[in-house]
This record gives structure tokens, C-alpha cells and sequence, in this order.
């Protein structure tokens, strides 16, 4: 049996397993996501149904995250959905590189209509991640050599190393028979060694952006940006817990960089400073807007029209945020997105010229257009445009209200 997944056993304990009130109601216990209460028909709610059997007769084997919601992939306090793919088959000796194989299989069927009937329904599924499937055969033509089976899961933080997805390869439990729930191990069952090898390397998780930004962060202007994220703000008593917090922040935004969607963004005024970030994702902009005290015009010699490089990660919630408005080649598939301007935050100018480069006149045409269009149809109203704060909407009617007076 594989050691870690036979120390996890040994951890957790081998089937039938019994666990005290306190660890029952205490870590173990997963809250029902706000969006799962709203909705009483998610079959997600097998999972709260069956987490007693599951925790009691669960196998413990491998699974790999093949699609997650993307605000997973960075700190937060909210639960969000996933879909896992593992083998029953041998549990103790299922190889993680052919489920990685199978994983990237299936990830590259969103946005595809193939030619097989028996891959259809998979497409269908990656493509609307609202689909719910528990214990869903994956075809011999995407795994040959591995009987694996696919579930659709709720990924609690609490139960990941630092509290984000930074892996897509983990300890799983499920449920060997109907309904074949699965969910992550909570990682503290998981070997010391492999939590140090999980969180070592973000380069291991399967999402992964079209055109990934691959921009390196430059801390002294993150610094610029937001200064509360540095040194020791708060009271003796809340430092650690606030440093800690902060550095999450910054190795969050040095993420986002690296992984995130990179498009056209285009300066819209100079007074204030207003930019368009294009996502081609749902074919709209989001209006950002950075304050004149951070002296970015001058610093980077801006005018209305010049040209900048957006990095984009995105969420898949219920609502759609609220200030945007998807295009008509919006691919539906999420309700919003978080843009974080590079140029203002790198020292690699040759990587962002070079990003600039490859994206096509028409994307950098139409966040032009776009960015007019919205500017002169909601005049001021605009997000934060600073690192992370770019992640909530505009409020259209305070925003419209105060432009108003």
C-alpha cells in the first residue's frame, strides 16, 4: 500500500470508524455553503445526507481535483464545489500520475463537441459546473489502463493545508457504493512530508489559464499599492495572527500573477485614473479605478489609450457581479471575475511587452470600445482598482448617486 496513503489510514483509522462528539461537531464538521441552503434540489446535498457512512466506511484512496471553483485557488473564508476523480479499483495502489493523465484528459474536453457519443455528456458536464454527478464512470477511451469513477464534492477550507487549494493530488474518502460521495481527507490526517510537498509548488494544480500571466511580483510596489499588507499593524496580541493573514494575501496576489488569464486592459481617463479589463471569458469589462496618490500616471507615463496587461482569475457563484455586463460571446461560464493590473505591480517589463505582443488588435479594439461605452453610460462608477480590492463590484448606486451630487 502506498505510505502515505497508508499512514492516512492508520491516522484517520480503518473502517468501521467512530469519532468522539467534539471532533464530530468540531473540525469535522463541514457547514452548508450559503449557496447550497438557497437552493434545496442541489444534489450536492447528498453529501451532508451521507457524510456520517462516509466518515464511519469511507475508503481512503487517491483523487485528483480535475475542476474546482476558481476562487478556491486563493484565500477566503467561503466553501465552494469541485469535481474529483479517483479509482476504487485497487485504492492502496492507484498511481497519481495516471490519475493527473486522466484528470488533463478531461479537463481539455471544456469548449469541445466531440466526435465520440460516450464523451458528450462529459463535455456537456465540464462545461456547466452545475452539473452534479456522484460516482459517474470515466470512459475507457479517456482512461484506458485505470477504472475511474468521477464525483462531485464541496472543498471545505478548513480541511486544506493553509486553508486553499495550491494541489490538485490528495488524499480522498469515498463512499465504495450508492451514492459514491467522495470529499477530501481533512489534511490533518495527512503525513507531515506530503503537506510540505503540497504546498511547495502552486505549478501542480490542473486549472490552469489559457494564457497564464507568468508575471513575477515585485513586493516594493505591491508595497506602494497596499502598505497594510507589510509590516506590524494591530495590537502586540493580534500580530501573529495579522502577519500571517497578510502573507497569505501577498503569496495570493503573487498567484494570481503567475496563473491567472492575461488580457487588454486600456486607459479610459487619466483624471482620475480609470482602466477597462477585458475578460474574453464573459466578453465584457470590469471598470477599475486607482487614486491619484499613487502616482501611477506620472510614474508610468499614462494617457488615455495606453495600453496595459490584466490579470485575470475568476468565480463561479450564484449571482453575476453586479457592475458587469457579458458580451454576446460570453461562454457562461462564470459570474465574475478579479483583474489585477501587472504593469503596476512587475519589474518584468520584457514579459508584459511580450504578453502585450501576443494579444490580437481587435481584444485591445473592443476593452477600448468597451471602456467608452461603460464610462460614458455610468460615469464614476468604477471598482478599487488596487491588488485584490479589484475583486468587488462597483456599487452602481452609491457610486451613481455620488457622481449625482
Amino acid at each position: 500500500m502506498d505510505e502515505t496513503l497508508q499512514y492516512c489510514s492508520e491516522k484517520f483509522g480503518r473502517p468501521p470508524r467512530k469519532f468522539y462528539a467534539f471532533a464530530r461537531w468540531g473540525y469535522l464538521r463541514i457547514p452548508y455553503p450559503d449557496w447550497v441552503l438557497e437552493n434545496h434540489e442541489d444534489p450536492l446535498l447528498a453529501l451532508w445526507g451521507g457524510m456520517p457512512r462516509l466518515r464511519k466506511e469511507g475508503i481512503i484512496t487517491w483523487g485528483y481535483v480535475v475542476q474546482a471553483n476558481s476562487l478556491l485557488y486563493a484565500k477566503g473564508t467561503a466553501n465552494y464545489s469541485g469535481l474529483l476523480v479517483y479509482s476504487i479499483e485497487d485504492p492502496g495502489n492507484t498511481e497519481p500520475g495516471e490519475l493527473k493523465r486522466v484528470a488533463d484528459s478531461l479537463y481539455q474536453l471544456k469548449e469541445t463537441t466531440p466526435d465520440d457519443e460516450g464523451l458528450k455528456p462529459l463535455a456537456r458536464f465540464m462545461e456547466d459546473g452545475f452539473i452534479r454527478i456522484f460516482g459517474f464512470d470515466v470512459p475507457a477511451s479517456i482512461s484506458p489502463n485505470l477504472k475511474c469513477q468521477l464525483s462531485s464534492t464541496v472543498v471545505t477550507r478548513k480541511h486544506l493545508p493553509e486553508g486553499f487549494l495550491k494541489c490538485s493530488l490528495m488524499p480522498i474518502l469515498v463512499l465504495p457504493d450508492d451514492p459514491q460521495i467522495a470529499m477530501p481527507l481533512p489534511s490533518r490526517y495527512w503525513p507531515g512530508d506530503f503537506i510540505d510537498w503540497w504546498q511547495e509548488d502552486d505549478s501542480k494544480s490542473t486549472a490552469k489559464a489559457s494564457d497564464p500571466g507568468e508575471i513575477p511580483l515585485c513586493h516594493k510596489k505591491l508595497r506602494l499599492q497596499r502598505p497594510e499588507l507589510y509590516g506590524l499593524a494591530g495590537l502586540i496580541g493580534r500580530i501573529r495572527a495579522r502577519l500571517r493573514r497578510h502573507n497569505l494575501e501577498r503569496r495570493h496576489i503573487e498567484w494570481h500573477l503567475m496563473n491567472g488569464d492575461s488580457r487588454a486592459a486600456v486607459v479610459i481617463s487619466v483624471s482620475p485614473l480609470m482602466v477597462a479589463a477585458y475578460t474574453d471569458e464573459l466578453d465584457c469589462i470590469a471598470m477599475l479605478r486607482f487614486d491619484d496618490d499613487l502616482n501611477l500616471v506620472d510614474a508610468y507615463g499614462l494617457r488615455a489609450g495606453s495600453r496595459l496587461l490584466t490579470v485575470n482569475t475568476y468565480a463561479d457563484l450564484d449571482e453575476r457581479d453586479s457592475d458587469l455586463f457579458p458580451g454576446p460571446e460570453d461562454r457562461r461560464r462564470w459570474s465574475g471575475f478579479t483583474p489585477i493590473i501587472a504593469d503596476f505591480l512587475t519589474e518584468d517589463e520584457n514579459r508584459v511587452a511580450k504578453r502585450k505582443l501576443e494579444i490580437p488588435e481587435t481584444e485591445w479594439q473592443r476593452t477600448a470600445e468597451l471602456g467608452k461605452e461603460y464610462a460614458e453610460k455610468y460615469p464614476g462608477v468604477a471598482r478599487d482598482g488596487r491588488a485584490l480590492n479589484s475583486y468587488y463590484p462597483a456599487d452602481m448606486i452609491t457610486t451613481s448617486a455620488a457622481v449625482q451630487k
